[in-house]
């Protein structure tokens, strides 16, 4: 009997252990596959760590190779000035420029001072500074003009704004105000008379849809043929007769909404 009992034990423990395993198996296939991330590159920018996505590795490669390539040329055009500067006599690019700009300054006098029939002397002592004044003067007048036309601006578009229909137009509005040198609101009106053109043929197309609808409605039925010598009493064109005829309605139900 003992024995008896021990087998007993051992089935019972089998099919708890095989149980167990099931469940296991079970639990380890129910769980989500793990998601793979992405990896990044860690680099140095502006003194400060920034990730690089692993796949984008290859574009920014490629960005540096190019910004390096252009900064080689720089490079190249900048020890090429220097040396000029240094043939030329000037210690830095800076000086060489500056004297460049003197240069076609003094130019730019003596051909003046030519054109005026003056001494070079006369006219940087008296020409010159004037014309500096009212170079002075335009651009100031050009600032405030620039100032004047973006406050025009400004106005007319909130005055538009108020306008429910604008936003319709909007792009169009802007695209003939630069197109042809309209101002907003010109360019508006315009543009929604444009619109209501394009329109018009819809509008047309349901009034005589309208009337079509009415005529039928006291009419009650169709008139499919008449004498041609009525047609012609009536008034009508052949085309109006024909048009008549593709509306369903009869030539004499046409002369009255004619």
């Amino acid at each position: 009997m003992e024995f008896e009992n021990d087998n007993h034990i051992v089935e019972e423990t089998t099919e708890v252990t095989e149980t167990t395993e099931i469940e296991t198996q079970q639990t380890e296939t129910n769980e989500p596959p793990a998601t793979t991330q992405e990896e990044f590159d860690v680099i140095k920018y502006n003194k400060e760590e920034v990730r690089i996505p692993v796949s984008e590795r290859q574009s920014y490669l490629q960005k540096g190779y190019n910004y390096d390539k252009v900064q080689q040329k720089a490079n190249d055009y900048e020890q090429h000035l220097q040396k000029v500067a240094q043939l030329t006599g000037y210690s830095s690019i800076d000086e060489l420029v500056q004297a460049s700009q003197q240069f076609e300054e003094q130019q730019r006098i003596q051909q003046e001072a030519q054109r005026l029939g003056m001494d070079e002397e006369a006219y940087r002592q008296y020409i010159a500074p004037v014309n500096q004044e009212l170079t002075s003067v335009k651009q100031q007048l050009e600032e405030m003009r620039r100032e004047s036309i973006h406050k025009q601006i400004d106005a007319e578009l909130n005055e538009l704004k108020k306008d429910e229909n604008f936003s319709k137009y909007e792009k169009e509005t802007f695209e003939m105000a630069t197109k042809y040198n309209m101002t907003l609101t010109e360019a508006y009106e315009f543009a929604s008379l444009r619109g209501l053109k394009e329109q018009i043929p819809s509008i047309q197309q349901q009034a005589e849809q309208k009337v079509v609808d009415q005529i039928k409605a006291r009419q009650g039925k169709h008139v499919e043929t008449h004498d041609e010598n009525a047609m012609v009493n009536l008034g009508l064109s052949e085309e109006e007769i024909t048009m008549a005829k593709n509306m369903g309605i009869s030539p004499e139900e046409y002369a009255k909404w004619k």
